[in-house]
């Protein structure tokens, strides 16, 4: 009737879930759903959702990881120790400290992103279905990265797990986290998700990490429309790869 509202019920919804670096250098994730009807668009929620690895890094000291910058800044101050005193003699101190402030958040940086790169690599391993691919793949890697994916196969022809998923986006709305959890696998007949770490030691706060990832609500794989429960997976075990470039060890994490 004229005048009257009439309300359409949705038919679809799409889920998308991106990862958002800030100026500062922190992480969140922004989950978005956009509701269809058989009209067509019907609106837009968006959520945004703390990164795992960012309220851990605020939250947690990290003794080891400043021992490594200290280590590395003096380092930098003992090579370039003529260069440091002429800029004291002319009074460029604070010019002085900024350099070596600078070389610390470098090294951090250029740390990170050979994590980043060897997830990458593992992941694009993870889609090769001959010896031929798998030597494509290797051959691509620098030098500096080769030597950690060569201890992944390793572990991949000792251990012999079957991977279910890569780099699946996991979320609680509940608690207002998201995390990328690197793959879920089957080791020895038990359904267990695996972080992988390729830093100096696997570290205390990697259980809190996978303890999110493991207890939160959804997974959801790049070019997915529709989540996955995390439940569904029927999740037993957490495990930490540890990565170096003369061997690998499996970790067990409560």
């Amino acid at each position: 009737m004229e005048g009257e509202s009439v309300t359409k019920s949705i038919t679809s919804v799409q889920t998308r879930v991106q990862q958002v670096t800030t100026k500062r250098g922190g992480r969140y994730y922004s989950l978005t759903r956009t509701k269809f009807t058989d009209d067509g668009l019907a609106g837009e929620d968006m959520t945004r959702l703390y990164s795992v690895t960012t309220l851990l890094s605020r939250g947690l000291p990290k003794p080891a990881l400043t021992r490594w910058l200290q280590n590395e800044v003096a380092r930098k101050a003992i090579e370039y120790a003529e260069q440091l005193v002429t800029m004291r003699e002319n009074g460029d101190e604070e010019a002085a400290k900024q350099m070596l402030t600078a070389f610390s958040g470098q090294k951090r940086d250029v740390a990170a992103e050979a994590g980043t790169a060897i997830h990458q690599a593992i992941e694009s391993l993870g889609s090769a279905q001959t010896p031929a691919e798998v030597a494509v793949i290797m051959g691509g890697l620098d030098d500096e990265i080769r030597p950690f994916v060569h201890q992944f196969l390793a572990f991949c022809e000792d251990v012999q797990p079957t991977f279910h998923a890569q780099e699946l986006t996991c979320w609680s709305e509940r608690f207002g986290y998201a995390g990328t959890l690197d793959a879920i696998a089957t080791i020895n007949g038990v359904r267990c998700i695996i972080d992988v770490k390729s830093g100096k030691g696997a570290y205390p706060e990697a259980a809190l990490q996978m303890a999110a990832y493991a207890h939160s609500e959804f997974t959801m794989a790049e070019g997915d429309d529709m989540p996955t429960p995390t439940s569904e997976w029927g999740i037993v075990k957490g495990y930490v790869l540890h990565l170096r470039p003369n061997g690998w060890e499996l970790l067990p994490v409560r």
